[in-house]
């Protein structure tokens, strides 16, 4: 491969892993903003407590004499009739006859208390804000979202070193641009060690 060929397919990468970035890279730079600054403090949150009613053959399970509770026909009933997927923790209790389900997501969190009487639901959600803010930590936002994050670092990483080779293709700037790269790694690792505030801990 010759030069100009290597520096025209950096160039594309370079283009096109930018163009690709562009929704997710703005994302995360005004939520690292927001995050920073402490405005995901807000007070947008809101809160729902609900009873629902329980298919027979689901209360029956739940006899103490019987406890034979179907659990993924139970997790089942929860996401059609309340919209709830995937609980992160399931509790059963034999002794009094009731089924606790905890569920998470993006600046939300639910508990589902199940028994021979009903299904009773406390959930509470913050604001879009405090959303956006935790799907910048990826906070309970699933699989999908955390592959979503891996892309996003590992396209980055490609778009800034492309950057940095093609710096290299004028060589009368190249001296230049070096020590403007030195200085922007420098930087972040000077104020870790000179300002940002630490904790000694004797050994």
């Amino acid at each position: 491969m010759t030069r100009q060929r290597f520096f025209t397919l950096i160039r594309s990468v370079h283009l096109y892993s930018s163009t690709a970035l562009f929704a997710s890279l703005a994302f995360f730079c005004v939520t690292g903003v927001t995050l920073s600054h402490g405005w995901y403090l807000d007070s947008g949150s809101r809160s729902d407590s609900r009873e629902l009613a329980i298919p027979e053959a689901l209360a029956q399970g739940l006899a103490p004499d019987v406890w034979d509770p179907d659990i993924d026909a139970l997790t089942d009933f929860i996401e059609r009739s309340a919209g709830l997927r995937e609980p992160t923790n399931i509790e059963l209790d034999r002794d009094y006859g009731e089924i606790t389900l905890s569920y998470s997501a993006p600046a939300a969190d639910a508990d589902v208390l199940v028994t021979q009487e009903g299904m009773f639901i406390d959930a509470q959600r913050g604001s879009w804000l405090a959303t956006l803010n935790d799907l910048h930590k990826n906070r309970d936002a699933g699989l999908s979202w955390s592959v979503l994050v891996d892309v996003t670092a590992i396209g980055m990483l490609v778009f800034a070193l492309t950057g940095l080779v093609i710096l290299f293709q004028n060589r009368r700037k190249v001296r230049r641009s070096l020590m403007i790269v030195a200085v922007g790694l420098a930087t972040p690792v000077f104020i870790f060690l000179l300002l940002v505030p630490g904790i000694p801990v004797q050994t």
